[in-house]
């Protein structure tokens, strides 16, 4: 398997699998809620990215800021006002539930893709010198 095919398995444990109602139900209004699915989602990410890091020739440093990348998007995301915003512009009504879960999705896994693609390009660079 890929980095993006382990990272898009922890990022469906976490985002679906090991968030709990309230986790769901409250994170876009309570910050600690939003924390609290944050956290549980980066573990799995960290499993994953130590993984890769162990196995690969890549800088711990871009790993570390790649961990980062995740953890910020993800919050970014999560908070919603942006994928409010994207509907906004693209004239999508944002009042369809399952339309914004499928746009926040979306841009969950493209931030993913471009942790993958930065990371097997830095892996091919480093194991080619």
């Amino acid at each position: 398997m890929s980095l993006f095919d382990w990272l898009l398995v922890g990022h469906l444990m976490g985002d679906f699998m090991l968030q709990t109602d309230k986790m769901a139900l409250h994170k876009l209004r309570n910050g600690h809620w939003l924390l609290w699915h944050v956290a549980v989602y980066m573990v799995a990410m960290t499993l994953i990215l130590s993984v890769y890091a162990w196995t690969q020739p890549v800088p711990l440093g871009l790993v570390a800021l790649a961990w980062l990348f995740i953890l910020i998007t993800h919050i970014f995301l999560d908070r919603r006002h942006f994928v409010l915003w994207w509907m906004e512009r693209m004239g999508v009504s944002p009042d369809q539930l399952w339309l914004r879960i499928v746009v926040d999705q979306v841009f969950h896994l493209l931030s993913l893709a471009i942790v993958a693609q930065v990371l097997d390009w830095a892996s091919c660079r480093a194991g080619s010198l």
